[in-house]
């Protein structure tokens, strides 16, 4: 039997508790409202109650089920609590006990004690920051402690910049190697191998010379301000292309456009240069070559006849009573066996095995890795005998750098004459100079007349190793022999003073 006596009903009805009045809503007191919120308390119901259940139950009908909670009751709580809080203290920025001082670039903002006072809150710190305009870069671990161990930090640096991070510049990456000088690599025991010297590259057609990495543009830093901090990009390089070369891949590769072989121009330009290759001996079935650019000859030379190249020669045998100029170098594998009518005459170094009468001309070095016996040989730079048993015998010479050999003179040969010319022909002013030529022999079997300048001297009769030396206009001998590694250290010396004259 149902207890009529009772004013009202709660139950749940799943997550939800429903109310049901048992009388008119005019007998809905205060009473009853107070007897309500005892029994929810009771039974534990009270935090998923509506906050406003009061205006529900009071506007219930007789026998009507009203909604007064359930789970949704817990999120209107959690609002209305927010809603009742104390109210955010208003803050003055312009009257605070401390001040925020920005660096003059921006990088840097330093919070400083003005007044102490009892404590700060993180509010008075963000309203000081937005009222000087920091934006980026809060150093949140330095303003915890601020706050935290507050007046006792006098100043700490809250916020900072980031600096701009320049680009890095574009690079050029040699794929193929080559030489760029005909100095040959003389082993510790001082032999050469002539026949290994790598001096010309072959080229295959769409190979790839060079690779160029682009610039970066750099990364942008930022102020405090949130300002932002152009970055300096990285400089660009461009790809040496030369003849029969082409750019690939947005300007990142430098390819060949033919078959040939890899030569380096003036300006460092890198040309792939077609080459005329005779696969036996220059003679009556070939004729006299006369090319453009680089000739190969897999044979000998015979007398009487001519090469003329615009470019690069290679003999891999002998020549004989032969003329072979060039525009560019001259490599002769094996050597020159002449009664003296062969004439070699380059742009760039010669090298041979070795050289018997003759005449070689050169405007850079002249390299011969076994003797050089009664020839005439001219050479804008030096020359070398590279073998440690290699000699020069009844030679007229001039150079206009060093003379480096192991062994002069024969007894049976005529004088060995010698003479210093300078890089650019006679020398005007040889006090002015600082430089250093070199006979350096450890065997001296006739005599030698050294000429530099209008200064001559005769060397016969004396032991040795011997070097000599020319400094001052004076010629000076020493009983030393200087060694491929010494001279290898005075030619770097040459090389920077040559720069720092050419500036």
């Amino acid at each position: 039997m149902v207890d009529t006596s009772k004013k009202y009903y709660i139950f749940q009805e799943g997550t939800d508790v429903m109310f049901v009045s048992n009388v008119p809503p005019e007998e809905l007191d205060g009473a009853i409202i107070q007897a309500f919120k005892e029994e929810v308390k009771t039974r534990g119901l009270d935090r998923i109650i509506f906050p406003h259940v009061e205006d529900l139950i009071l506007k219930a009908n007789q026998g009507d089920v009203v909604k007064i909670g359930g789970i949704d009751a817990i999120t209107q709580r959690e609002a209305e609590e927010e809603a009742e809080e104390e109210p955010v203290e208003e803050i003055d920025p312009e009257n605070l006990p401390f001040s925020i001082k920005v660096n003059p670039d921006g990088m840097a903002a330093v919070l400083e004690i003005d007044q102490p006072t009892d404590s700060i809150t993180r509010e008075h710190i963000d309203a000081a920051l937005e009222f000087n305009g920091i934006k980026t870069g809060l150093i949140e671990e330095n303003i915890e402690r601020v706050i935290r161990e507050w007046p006792k930090v006098f100043n700490s640096i809250i916020a900072k910049g980031e600096q701009p991070v320049d680009g890095e510049d574009a690079e050029l990456v040699m794929v193929k190697d080559f030489k760029d000088d005909l100095i040959p690599e003389v082993t510790e025991d001082g032999l050469v191998d002539f026949k290994e010297l790598n001096l010309i590259s072959p080229i295959s057609v769409s190979e790839i010379l060079q690779i160029r990495t682009p610039p970066t543009p750099g990364t942008a830093g930022i102020t405090v301000f949130g300002k932002e901090i152009p970055a300096t990009p990285g400089k660009d390089l461009k790809l040496q292309k030369g003849q029969n070369t082409e750019e690939t891949n947005e300007g990142t590769r430098l390819v060949a456009q033919l078959e040939g072989f890899l030569h380096r121009g003036n300006r460092g330009e890198l040309n792939v240069r077609p080459v005329y290759t005779v696969n036996g001996d220059v003679d009556y079935s070939i004729g006299n070559i006369k090319y453009k650019s680089d000739v190969l000859v897999r044979g000998d030379v015979r007398g009487g006849f001519e090469i003329e190249a615009g470019g690069d020669v290679r003999i891999i045998g002998a020549v004989e009573d032969a003329t072979i100029h060039a525009g560019g170098s001259i490599v002769i594998n094996g050597g020159i066996v002449s009664s003296g009518d062969a004439h070699i005459k380059a742009e760039g170094d010669v090298s041979v095995g070795f050289i018997q009468n003759g005449t070689i001309e050169a405007g850079g070095s002249v390299y011969v890795k076994i003797e050089a016996i009664g020839a005439t040989i001219h050479a804008g730079r030096d020359m070398e005998v590279a073998r440690r048993d290699g000699r020069i015998i009844g030679c007229d010479i001039t150079v206009g750098g060093w003379v480096v050999t192991q062994e002069v003179g024969s007894e049976n040969c005529p004088t060995l004459k010698i003479m210093f010319k300078g890089r650019k022909g006679q020398w005007e002013n040889p006090d002015d100079r600082f430089v250093y030529n070199f006979l350096s022999t450890r065997s001296i079997k006739a005599p030698v007349r050294v000429v530099f300048g209008s200064i001559a001297t005769e060397i016969f009769g004396i032991d040795p190793p011997l070097t000599i030396s020319i400094k001052d206009s004076n010629i000076s001998l020493e009983n030393k022999f200087v060694g491929a590694k010494e001279i290898k250290q005075l030619r770097r010396l040459r090389e920077a003073t040559e720069m720092d004259e050419e500036q």
